[in-house]
């Protein structure tokens, strides 16, 4: 999809903007925008952070040991029926050999990013608005917020934030173009989870300087849109950024 195609968003945001254009200035600033640490600085922290692939591993094997090891002893299964020991030796072996293999796979890829290196890290300072819209996430259901960039002139912060203010309640108020939102969102998914969407690919390219983004800003006004990652879609790269708190990136 190139930069001047839109996605097939539902309640016609072309014309939430066209709104938010002719409406009078509202939307007043956070304020002096906080300091944070070099870019580098703070994707290395995150990298480093990614450890719960190990932990699982390590589950997984723990509970596989003792359920293997339990029924090898004689203390499972507790019931005494065959079937129940069939589930458990299934599940014993299966959690056996998953665990080491993913401790093994995310030690083999973290060798191969060390390898390869990592592409300089891309940022962008936001102003988060909260929003009642949520989206899917994983068995359940995540809020989204309105990520505004820090360097967005006054007068088109007002623009967007009213844009998305008038395009979020035409969906809360339709069920039918609220469930096609959802689902808008979700198709633009490939290798990576999307976690924001910029405001110029809704509402076109004078609306840029914007995103709406998974997830909300739970201690603070401010956040980081953060990904050292080849981006998937060049025209818009921080599709795939990680939302860092602003404490986190402060140090």
């Amino acid at each position: 999809m190139s930069p001047t195609e839109l996605r097939p968003w539902p309640a016609d945001p072309v014309s939430a903007w066209a709104q938010a254009v002719a409406a009078p200035a509202a939307k007043s600033r956070y304020g002096e925008r906080p300091s944070i640490r070099p870019l580098e600085e703070i994707a290395a922290d995150v990298r480093g952070q990614r450890v719960f692939v190990p932990a699982v591993a390590l589950v997984f094997t723990v509970v596989g040991a003792i359920l293997v090891g339990g029924l090898l002893v004689g203390v499972f299964p507790l019931s005494g029926r065959s079937t129940s020991a069939g589930v458990q030796w299934f599940a014993g072996v299966v959690l056996l050999i998953v665990g080491p293999a993913l401790w093994l796979g995310h030690r083999q890829w973290r060798k191969y990013e060390e390898r390869q290196g990592f592409p300089p890290a891309r940022g962008v300072l936001c102003e988060i608005y909260p929003t009642s819209f949520h989206i899917g996430d994983g068995d359940g259901w995540c809020l989204t917020s309105v990520a505004i960039d820090a360097r967005t002139p006054d007068e088109q912060v007002s623009r967007i934030a009213t844009a998305f203010r008038i395009w979020l309640a035409r969906l809360e108020a339709d069920k039918e173009a609220d469930s096609a939102a959802k689902n808008a969102w979700n198709s633009g998914f490939r290798r990576r989870i999307i976690n924001a969407f910029a405001s110029d690919e809704i509402f076109g390219p004078e609306a840029s300087g914007g995103y709406l983004v998974r997830g909300t800003a739970k201690r603070s006004r401010w956040a980081l849109l953060l990904d050292w990652r080849e981006p998937e879609a060049p025209a818009y790269p921080m599709r795939n950024a990680l939302v860092i708190p602003v404490d986190q990136a402060q140090g």
